[in-house]
């Protein structure tokens, strides 16, 4: 994956919190997690990355979002990021 992004000053990133594969939350933080290790290795300065507000943090540990939590824990990795909330998208 480093690969892909080799050469890029900015990567735009976004998972699917719908995808069945990630039903548990935890594989979508993994799969965060493997795309912005290679992001940060192949020296991308900037990202911009679909996230949602880290619940369990604002409301200091009284309500978890597993959807939400997992999407802002990204964001703390050391590294420019610029969040798109973009809100809920009904179906």
């Amino acid at each position: 994956m480093k690969r892909a992004f080799s050469g890029s000053w900015t990567a735009v990133i976004n998972t699917n919190s719908d995808d069945p594969a990630l039903d548990d939350g935890k594989r979508e933080l993994e799969l965060g997690k493997l795309i912005m290790d290679a992001a940060l290795a192949a020296g991308v300065k900037v990202v911009v990355y679909s996230a949602l507000p880290w619940v369990e943090k604002l409301t200091g540990g009284a309500v978890k979002v597993r959807l939400c939590d997992c999407k802002s824990y990204l964001t703390m990795l050391d590294i420019a990021v610029a969040i798109l909330w973009a809100g809920i998208c009904g179906r």
